[in-house]
């Protein structure tokens, strides 16, 4: 554990994550940093504070500061071992201030980090177990009301006995689904640069309003680290299921820069789930004449639940003429190998069809990790020899 909070400091050290120094005070306070360290026992948390039984709780202590932090508590009272994704050992827990609007805002800018190693940890927490850290708590500026958030959309279960470093192949049960964790209300201050840095931060594309997120997707702003339209801000689009929103996706399918195409595809598969008119025009696309945009929206399949109806239209397009739709198509329906049976044994009874379309599909494009090549005695037919039996 020791060794995994020194990758973490080295880590934000060389990244230069967004992390602001306590000021002119020397080392961390009582050996706190706004990375998590060592996960302790809830016996061991200060009589005033919250731990709800059955809930992963985020607890601020607005009482302890130092400089321009105050304390934090993140505390797991589930059932289940839960590990975070986060940079440099943060789990993404940021600032809000409460606007005079009524609305929540974030007001501390987030920064991706330079070097992967930044994302190498998923700090974990088991039942009854909680992280002490420091959150950015600014000493001067607007007086208003704050609470933390952590801005990520789930945590990941873990097995009971998965080891400290197997957590980041995300050995899990399965994810949480989404994750909404605010902490408690308190006093505190706001400085004007922090809310206007975040608007159009990377956390701005996943969790800003529409407004930021179409800024960045049509390149009326840019989101702090290109200077034009982001395709991740496209894709984004789709978490607004609005005419108006439909309608900017609509314009960006057929953009000459196949990367804003493709994400525009991809928001719109999104959006089809919950707005009619998307999903019609999807459908749409999925069978339509236009093999460049037959193509996208094929490749979203993969963005979209893999459902019965999906597979069934899968098989369909493996007799189609053109060799990528069979492709993805094929892509499709093998997503479901490893938790359906039904359909590797699918993927394994066509891969001895002697039907050519089917055939070119394995032979050029496509290496199935759910055939049993081993039982089948057979190789696939790749160029590279190295690649020939799984």
């Amino acid at each position: 554990m020791r060794t995994r909070f020194f990758a973490c400091l080295v880590g934000a050290s060389v990244a230069g994550v967004a992390m602001h120094p306590v000021r002119a005070q020397g080392p961390w306070p009582l050996g706190l940093h706004p990375s998590v360290r060592d996960p302790q026992p809830v016996s061991k948390l200060p009589a005033h504070v919250p731990a709800p039984n059955g809930q992963l709780s985020l607890f601020a202590d607005y009482g302890e500061v130092h400089g321009d932090y105050c304390v934090l508590y993140l505390i797991n009272r589930t059932s289940q071992r839960l590990a975070f994704a986060a940079q440099d050992c943060n789990p993404y827990v940021k600032l809000d201030v409460l606007t005079a609007t009524g609305h929540w805002e974030r007001a501390q800018a987030h920064y991706n980090a330079g070097c992967g190693n930044s994302y190498s940890v998923f700090p974990s927490l088991r039942p009854g177990e909680f992280f002490r850290f420091l959150g950015y708590y600014p000493a001067d500026g607007e007086p208003c009301d704050v609470r933390f958030r952590v801005y990520h959309d789930r945590a990941y279960v873990l097995a009971d006995d998965t080891r400290e470093e197997d957590v980041i192949f995300l050995v899990e049960k399965g994810p949480t689904g989404p994750l909404d964790v605010t902490s408690n209300v308190g006093k505190g201050r706001a400085r004007f640069k922090d809310i206007e840095a975040a608007r159009h931060d990377a956390l701005a594309i996943p969790f800003g309003s529409f407004e930021t997120v179409r800024a960045l997707a049509t390149g009326e702003a840019a989101d702090g680290t290109r200077k034009r339209r982001s395709d991740f801000a496209v894709q984004a689009l789709g978490r607004f299921p609005t005419e108006e929103s439909l309608e900017l996706l609509r314009g960006l399918l057929t953009d000459s820069d196949p990367t804003i195409a493709m994400a525009a595809m991809w928001g719109l598969a999104k959006m089809g789930l919950k707005l009619d008119s998307a999903e019609k025009l999807y459908q749409e696309l999925l069978r339509g004449d236009d093999l460049r945009l037959r193509l996208n929206a094929m490749r979203a399949l993969t963005e979209r639940p893999v459902t019965p109806e999906v597979i069934s239209f899968a098989k369909d397009q493996l007799a189609h003429d053109d060799l990528m739709v069979r492709g993805w198509a094929m892509s499709a329906i093998a997503s479901r190998c490893k938790d359906d049976p039904e359909m590797k044994a699918y993927i394994n009874s066509i891969y001895d069809d002697p039907d050519p379309k089917i055939q070119s599909v394995f032979q050029t494009l496509f290496y199935p990790t759910c055939i049993n090549y081993q039982e089948r005695g057979r190789k696939i037919k790749l160029d590279d020899p190295s690649r020939a039996q799984e």
